[in-house]
């Protein structure tokens, strides 16, 4: 049998340039040990903004007056150290400057749109790139504010949103609901031949008509399908049609296609305003009950004393209540076996009767 030889395994500090070690180290194999890491081809750095002191004491110098040629030029070897990550910048910044995250963003921003502006270097993507420092604070604050909510504040959020949108879905029936009434009256009214046949199509879909079918067909078949609504509905209209002594399938002629279909569509129509109908006869009531409360509650204030006057004028007849004394019943059910053998037989203190002989 071939002998296998094991890998041998090395804890090496990871290079991400040639020759140039870091802190971090990593078990690999004992051949790439000296090799950069794997992933180093996607460690690409940012582009980070230049310039010369030239530039500085021309275009800088005063850009903001609380920030010193030093200084800046220690943020931006900062900078260039730790690849932008404001963040890591902020935490390895000296002291003594007191420059908060937003503070270096704005500082960086600043100059790197000056110096893109000045260069004229317009299609780089810092160019047209404003920081707002207060802004940047506020999204902040409100994100930690949302992080540090109780559970109940968050629970009352997803209920209101969950009313929301019931309230938003009733809002659209009630749209939906007035726009087929008002296709229902103009179809009723006849009056308006151009809305005319968008209602009757909001009612019931019309077939292809004929000249447009390019296979043959049978009428009869197309004629008695049921309609394209609920199974309840057809059962309703077909209702109507037997009180009307209408055949279930009528002779399939043009003229009769014609009058059936008519008919069908006029019964829906009115089953549309039955329901319309009941629905604003449901409104008109609660609205009859809101006004007749806000009436009760709204009485003249002569009203409501000469009502008082009359029930203190018919007190006096009547007896004090609280002279009287309450006297309390305790009822209790009596059971005996004699009353089971016979009712005629037990007195009413529950003692048997006895009866000579």
């Amino acid at each position: 049998q071939r002998r296998v030889h094991g890998t041998h395994w090395a804890y090496c500090p990871i290079y991400f340039k040639e020759g140039e070690s870091s802190n971090i180290y990593h078990w690999c194999p004992k051949s790439d040990a000296d090799k950069t890491h794997a992933f180093n081809k996607f460690r690409l750095p940012p582009e980070i903004i230049t310039f010369t002191d030239e530039e500085y004491n021309k275009y800088l110098k005063d850009l903001n007056k609380s920030w010193t040629k030093e200084e800046t030029n220690y943020f931006w070897d900062l900078c260039k150290r730790f690849d932008l990550r404001f963040i890591v910048i902020a935490d390895r910044y000296d002291e003594k400057y007191n420059r908060s995250v937003e503070d270096l963003k704005e500082r960086y921003y600043s100059i790197a749109h000056r110096i893109l502006e000045v260069r004229g270097e317009k299609s780089h993507q810092l160019a047209t790139f404003n920081y707002h420092k207060e802004f940047d604070r506020q999204r902040k604050f409100l994100f930690e504010k949302y992080l540090l909510r109780p559970r109940e504040k968050n629970e009352e959020e997803k209920h209101l949103m969950e009313e929301l949108r019931k309230l938003d879905q009733v809002i659209r029936k009630e749209e939906r609901e007035q726009q087929n009434l008002q296709r229902l009256l103009r179809l009723c009214s006849r009056d308006d031949p151009t809305g005319e046949e968008n209602a009757n199509d909001a009612i019931v879909p019309r077939r292809e008509p004929r000249s447009v079918r390019k296979t043959a067909y049978l009428r009869g078949h197309i004629m008695y399908a049921p309609l394209p609504v609920s199974q309840r509905v057809n059962e309703k209209v077909s209702l109507i049609l037997t009180e009307l002594s209408i055949p279930p399938k009528p002779l399939a002629t043009a003229e009769n296609e014609n009058l059936y279909d008519e008919l069908r569509q006029s019964i829906l129509v009115l089953f549309s305003l039955q329901k319309h109908l009941r629905k604003k006869e449901l409104e008109r009531r609660e609205l009859e009950e809101r006004s007749s409360k806000t009436n009760e509650g709204t009485r003249p204030a002569v009203s409501a004393l000469e009502d008082t006057a009359d029930k203190r004028k018919a007190s006096h007849d009547l007896p004090d209540k609280s002279a009287t004394k309450k006297l309390k019943f305790n009822y209790c059910l009596l059971y005996t076996s004699d009353a089971a053998d016979d009712l005629l037989c037990v007195d009413l203190g529950g003692c048997r009767i006895i009866k000579k002989k």
